[in-house]
């Protein structure tokens, strides 16, 4: 069935760029790629459009890719479509085109943050197969977690090939409720941020202790990669897993008592539901 299916994206910004990379085999910030699932179509069932040439045209070199000159060209083409443009500019696009999407009907995969497939489904007022995806900036090397939440019209078999693209740039996971696409955007969608912020405490901690910045961020990275490796690896739960680490009166007792002290439980689900209720802000202001 892949080698009959042909993609089309509708915008060709990093996060095309690292879908593409994935389906063909190759990360976009050529790092090794993590999933078994990646390099399963080839380039000449990958097509894009986007109104900057300039990206038409490195996506095409990087990738061996076809373009298309038009968004209406680039649709008639392909049996699914990628739609990776800015939430703002969604419904302009989708409008756009409206009579070719619904003479075509291919499967529609949005990668809008707070655009809803109600609302999708309301602009185009014709029956479509759609999923909506909220991916996250590791897909860029392979190594991605991705929400997707289907419509009604969307059959087992699109579901099935929805997930075998998003698969090529990491996990995938299906949720039953398009509110549970909130969830997932301040979980993983803006997860990467939390961890950044935490290593750059780290590292800044390191430093005023004396290690040079060098040292300190290899070994502030390598601690987090490793850690994320060992808990996928182990089938303990994380409270044992963290236990195994803190040895009565140790050092790593005293950072986690600080933690507790500090209501670090408090201040991550603050900020985790701030992330939460923004998400739907956006999505009830895009309707």
């Amino acid at each position: 069935m892949n080698s009959e299916i042909k993609i089309g994206f509708l915008g060709g910004g990093n996060m095309s760029s690292a879908i593409i990379g994935g389906l063909v085999g190759e990360t976009s910030l050529g790092a090794t790629q993590f999933s078994k699932k990646s390099g399963v179509f080839s380039p000449n069932q990958i097509f894009v459009h986007d109104r900057n040439a300039a990206k038409n045209e490195a996506l095409c070199a990087a990738f061996g890719i076809t373009a298309f000159a038009s968004a209406e060209q680039l649709i008639e083409a392909v049996d699914v479509l990628i739609i990776a443009v800015k939430p703002q500019g969604f419904k302009t696009a989708v409008i756009a085109n409206l009579d070719t999407i619904s003479l075509k009907k291919p499967l529609i995969i949005s990668l809008a943050a707070g655009v809803r497939t109600k609302s999708i489904q309301a602009w185009v007022d014709a029956p479509l197969a759609i999923v909506r995806a909220m991916p996250n900036t590791p897909a860029l090397i392979g190594e991605g977690a991705t929400g997707l939440f289907a419509t009604s019209n969307t059959s087992s078999v699109h579901k099935e090939l929805a997930d075998s693209i998003m698969s090529t740039v990491g996990l995938s996971i299906w949720v039953d409720s398009e509110s549970d696409i909130d969830t997932v955007t301040a979980l993983s969608g803006s997860g990467p941020a939390y961890f950044m912020l935490l290593l750059e405490s780290m590292i800044a901690a390191a430093i005023k202790a004396g290690l040079d910045e060098d040292s300190a961020k290899i070994l502030a990275v390598q601690t987090a990669r490793g850690s994320a490796l060992l808990v996928a690896a182990s089938d303990k739960p994380l409270t044992r897993l963290r236990s195994d680490i803190t040895s009565p009166k140790g050092t790593t007792e005293q950072a986690v008592n600080s933690f507790a002290s500090s209501n670090l439980d408090g201040i991550v689900e603050q900020a985790f539901e701030a992330a939460r209720l923004r998400a739907i802000e956006i999505a009830d202001e895009l309707e």
